[in-house]
C-alpha cells in the first residue's frame, strides 16, 4: 500500500497540492484540478501521477487535515514545462503539511516524472530544494522522482533521495491504449494532447514495398537534429526519406560547428557541412503540428522501411557537468513508434536500446545494426545511424523486402509485449526504495 497526503480531498479524489484554488471539472467524474493552471505554473493541473497509479491498479490510500501514519508521502507534482521554476517553492507547502515534514511524520515527494534531463533546469531545481531545506524542511524527507533512470543527477542536486522512474513507458501504455480505442482510461489526465487522437491503429507496415527508407521524428529544438539532417544530406540521402526540419526553431548563427560535426572527419567534409548549414531552409519538407507531440502521417510511416527518432533532450552536456553524459532517457516517442508497430533507431542517450532490450523487447537486428547505441558523441552517433541507411539502400529491392518480413514477427511481439505488460510493479518498487534505501 502507498499512502499520499494531499490538502483537499474532494469527493473521494485528490486536489493537486500547492494549489489554493481549486475546480471541479464539468464532467460527471467532476475531478479537481488547478484553476489557475498556465503555461509558466510551477505545479500541474491535474494529480496525474496519483490517477496513473490508479489506473495500474496500485493501491494508494489517501490521508489529509490530521491523518498521519508511517511512510506517510505529500506529493507536489510539478509542470513538466519547468516554468515556475525561477520562483520559490515553500509556499507550495501548506503550513500543516510543513509542520508534519518538520516533524518528521511526514515525507516531502516532488514528482518531476517527465523531467528526463537537463543539467541547466536541474540546476534549477536544485536552488528550490535548497530553499526548502534552509526555510526548515529536513534534507532527508525531501525525495524527488525524475524520469531519468540511471539516476546522474543525484551528484547535481546533492540529495540522496533522487529515484529515476520509467514514467514514460508506464504513461504511454495507458495513452497508446485510449489513443488506439483498447482502453477508455482516458479520465487519468484532462486536457492532456497526449490523449486527443483515437485513431492510432497498428500500421499497415509490411504490407507492400515501402517507398522510402526512412522518416525521421525530429525534436525541433535539440542540435543532434541537425547534426542527422547534414549527416543525410551530405551522404545524397535525404532525397531516400522523409526529414521534416522547421529552421526557425533554431539559432542557426550561434551554432557552434564543433558541437555538429565529426573532430576526427577532413577539413574538406566540415566545411562542405558548414556550407551546407546556410542552406537547411531547403531541407524542409514542412512541420509537425506541434500541439501533439505523437501526431504523425500513416502514409509517411506505412511508405518507409523505418524511422529515427531524434530524442528531445540535447546529447551533448553542459561544460559543468559531464555526467551527464551517462544519462539514460526513453521518451514518448519510442513507445508511441512500438505501439504502432514500426521500426525505428534512436538518435538518443547511449545504451537506449540496450535498455530497451532488458524491458524484455526486440531489437530489428536484420535491418539495422545496433552499435550506434554504445557512441557518446552525437555527430558519431549520426554518421553510424546513416551507415544504416546507406546500407539498407545498398539492397535490392527483394533483399530488403526479405529483411523486412524477417523483422515483422518481433515488430508484432513488441507490440504485444508494451500493450500486455503489467506495470504496477514499477511503481511498488519506486516506493519499496524510497522506503527502505
Amino acid at each position: 500500500m502507498i499512502y499520499f497526503y494531499y490538502d483537499e480531498i474532494i469527493e473521494g479524489q485528490p486536489a493537486p497540492n500547492g494549489s489554493r484554488n481549486i475546480g471541479l471539472t464539468k464532467d460527471a467524474r467532476r475531478v479537481p484540478y488547478y484553476k489557475g493552471y498556465n503555461a509558466r505554473s510551477c505545479i500541474a493541473k491535474f494529480t496525474t501521477f496519483y490517477f496513473t497509479m490508479k489506473s495500474h491498479k496500485v493501491n494508494v490510500e489517501l490521508f489529509t487535515n490530521k491523518q498521519t501514519r508511517k511512510n506517510l508521502y505529500y506529493p507536489i507534482e510539478l509542470n513538466h514545462t519547468y516554468y515556475g521554476w525561477n520562483r520559490s517553492w515553500i509556499n507550495l507547502i501548506s503550513a500543516k503539511a510543513k509542520k508534519l515534514i518538520r516533524k518528521k511524520k511526514m515525507r516531502l515527494l516532488i514528482l518531476a516524472p517527465r523531467v528526463t534531463g537537463n543539467a541547466f533546469i536541474l540546476s534549477q531545481m536544485k536552488i528550490r530544494i535548497d530553499e526548502l531545506v534552509e526555510s526548515g524542511i529536513p534534507k532527508d524527507r525531501i525525495h524527488v522522482v525524475l524520469g531519468e533512470l540511471k539516476d546522474v543527477y543525484k551528484p547535481l542536486l546533492d540529495l540522496k533521495n533522487v529515484y529515476g522512474f520509467d514514467w514514460w513507458q508506464v504513461y504511454m501504455q495507458t495513452v497508446c491504449k485510449v489513443r488506439s480505442g483498447e482502453s477508455s482510461l482516458h479520465w487519468i489526465s484532462h486536457n492532456d494532447n497526449f490523449l486527443r487522437k483515437s485513431n492510432d491503429v497498428p500500421l499497415d507496415y509490411g504490407s507492400k514495398s515501402p517507398k522510402k527508407l526512412f522518416n525521421v521524428v525530429p525534436s525541433h529544438y535539440a542540435k543532434h537534429d541537425i547534426t542527422l539532417l547534414l549527416e543525410l544530406a551530405n551522404s545524397k540521402l535525404l532525397e531516400k526519406g522523409s526529414f521534416t526540419f522547421d529552421h526557425n526553431n533554431y539559432k542557426l548563427d550561434n551554432t557552434n560547428p564543433k558541437s555538429l560535426f565529426n573532430a576526427r572527419k577532413s577539413s574538406v567534409e566540415t566545411e562542405h557541412k558548414k556550407g551546407l548549414i546556410k542552406n537547411l531552409e531547403q531541407f524542409s519538407n514542412g512541420i509537425i503540428d506541434q500541439n501533439d507531440k505523437l501526431s504523425y502521417d500513416e502514409d509517411e510511416y506505412n511508405n518507409s522501411v523505418l524511422s529515427i527518432i531524434c530524442e528531445e533532450n540535447d546529447l551533448q552536456p553542459f561544460a559543468y557537468y559531464s555526467q551527464e553524459l551517462a544519462a539514460l532517457r526513453a521518451g514518448p516517442r519510442i513507445w508511441q513508434h512500438i505501439a504502432l508497430g514500426h521500426p525505428f533507431m534512436v538518435l538518443g542517450t547511449v545504451g537506449t536500446v540496450e535498455y530497451l532490450n532488458n524491458e524484455g523487447y526486440f531489437s530489428y537486428n536484420d535491418l539495422i545494426r545496433q552499435t550506434y547505441d554504445l557512441t557518446y558523441d552525437p555527430a558519431i552517433r549520426s554518421e553510424q545511424i546513416v551507415d544504416n541507411i546507406r546500407f539498407l539502400d545498398s539492397l535490392s529491392t527483394d533483399e530488403l523486402n526479405e529483411r523486412i518480413s524477417e523483422v515483422m514477427p518481433f515488430v508484432k511481439k513488441n507490440r504485444e509485449k508494451f500493450f500486455n505488460k503489467r506495470m504496477e510493479g514499477k511503481f511498488i518498487q519506486l516506493f519499496v526504495d524510497m522506503r527502505y534505501e
